[in-house]
């Protein structure tokens, strides 16, 4: 069961935390994570979901962007302020069961005053905080997944967590005239384009085109293969 339970709310930072649960699965397994859009399936109870991972739940991380204290519902009252907000629930659930509490903030966001929250909400601010910058992502993700690793009782795999991404192996970008793979970065590949990892920093001349372009990360074995291929379509 997931030990590693992700909070935030769609319209303010939905990015941010699916990156942050691509590298906590990288780190700690896909099954250690709880991140909605990836643990809930189709027809699920949501509900239901939600509660009986915070049952098994170590950690909950909540992510607070900058439209996470002020989002209102269609009435003009704040999602906040709505006791069936599935935010304020995920958050009061883990402060009942004394689950400890991360809170990250993104998008230049800051931690809301005493005063900003519903009571029930006020203890979340006697828990951590932290500010995980864009720009210092990787450095601040590294100590990131060595802190939760203490709470779970794990040690993250943090190289393979933070200089690898996954991408579509058969996407061609204009201008790409050497390396082995050109893509783009996505939580979801298209059907029929296979995922592979390929190395972050990995540069390929002349690439203007797409967000991530790398080599393809093989083992000697797969490598073998691909001289044999090439040269039988010579």
């Amino acid at each position: 069961m997931a030990e590693i339970f992700i909070s935030y709310r769609h319209d303010d930072s939905e990015g941010w935390a699916g990156r942050l649960s691509e590298a906590l699965q990288r780190a700690y397994g896909e099954k250690a994570v709880f991140f909605d859009l990836d643990s809930i399936a189709a027809a699920e109870n949501w509900k239901h979901r939600i509660d009986e991972c915070l049952e098994n739940s170590k950690i909950m991380i909540v992510m607070i962007g900058p439209k996470w204290l002020t989002i209102s519902d269609s009435s003009g009252r704040r999602r906040l302020d709505d006791p069936d907000d599935i935010v304020r629930q995920e958050i009061i659930a883990a402060i009942s069961r004394h689950i400890p509490i991360l809170t990250l903030l993104v998008g230049n966001a800051t931690l809301p005053k005493p005063d900003d929250l519903p009571d029930a909400l006020r203890n979340i601010l006697t828990y951590q905080a932290q500010e995980l910058p864009t720009k210092r992502w990787k450095r601040e993700i590294e100590s990131l997944l060595l802190e939760v690793g203490k709470i779970i009782g794990q040690k993250p795999e943090v190289d393979k967590a933070t200089s690898t991404i996954k991408v579509g192996e058969e996407i061609i970008l204009e201008d790409v005239s050497a390396g082995d793979i050109a893509g783009y970065k996505g939580r979801e590949v298209p059907e029929g384009i296979h995922p592979v990892e390929v190395g972050k920093k990995a540069k390929i001349k002349k690439a203007s085109l797409g967000d991530i372009v790398g080599i393809k990360i093989t083992d000697r074995k797969e490598r073998k293969q691909s001289g044999r291929l090439k040269k039988s379509k010579q």
